[in-house]
């Protein structure tokens, strides 16, 4: 088409003990690549190195970083924000951040009803709900789709298990890096009421965060790089989708 911007996004996602990095034109995955450090805050910079040479690109020529603000590994999200941080300072780029539960639910294909799980410390999760309404509305579709009804007042919140499977009433898919831990108890519990998705989609992946991060830019390109802030724990819905260029 003529006339039409291509723009690379970087997509660094540091959450769990898997990180990965994926190379986007517009919507477009152009390559990516994980791995699982021992020490991410120094082999970060080996990989993402490597990750540019193979693309045959450099950091300057990057359009948009986009990092996790979690909830996660707080190590993890502190090294994804200030790497960012650091280069959209220094290269005068753009930054965005996005939350670890929509670039899960990007990785969900369809589904009406969505619990995303992500562990807290000791016998805790971190949990919150997408309906098919939010789902679509975090994809970035257009005022007039019909997926963008108004979601239900859900949050984000720390729960036991038991917890957990009380709030449960309607068929809900299940994903998150808890699963590891909680999906043979979940399937116990809940029987038919639980699916899951591939065990592949259950950590987040860069090249999903990247996309939802892309799509947050193009409807908001005035983000401030002061709300480019962790969040690493629970809050009320409205709190939580606060900075959300919707």
């Amino acid at each position: 088409m003529v006339g039409e911007v291509f723009m690379k996004t970087l997509g660094i996602e540091t959450t769990t003990r898997i990180n990965s990095l994926a190379l986007l034109e517009n919507e477009k995955i152009l390559d990516e690549t994980s791995f699982q450090p021992e020490d991410a805050s120094k082999e970060i910079f080996i990989h993402l190195d490597n990750f540019l040479k193979r693309n045959k690109i450099s950091l300057p020529e990057i359009d948009l970083f986009v990092t996790s603000l979690g909830p996660g590994s707080w190590t993890g999200i502190r090294l994804g924000i200030t790497l960012v941080k650091g280069f959209a300072t220094a290269l005068r780029k753009k930054v965005i951040g996005v939350y670890s539960s929509d670039t899960l639910a990007e990785a969900v294909e369809d589904s009406d009803s969505i619990c995303i799980l992500i562990k807290a410390e000791k016998e805790f999760i971190y949990r919150v709900f997408y309906s098919r309404g939010s789902i679509y509305r975090t994809r970035g579709l257009d005022e007039s789709s019909p997926y963008r009804k108004k979601s239900s007042y859900t949050r984000i919140k720390k729960v036991s298990l038991q917890n957990l499977t009380e709030e449960i009433k309607v068929p809900t898919l299940f994903i998150g890096e808890a699963l590891f831990t909680y999906e043979k108890r979940i399937k116990e519990k809940l029987g038919k009421l639980a699916s899951f998705a591939r065990e592949d989609l259950w950590r987040p992946k860069a090249s999903f965060l990247a996309k939802v991060g892309y799509r947050q830019f193009q409807r908001k390109r005035n983000f401030n790089l002061k709300d480019l802030k962790p969040f690493y724990g629970e809050t009320k819905y409205s709190e939580f989708f606060h900075h959300r260029p919707y």
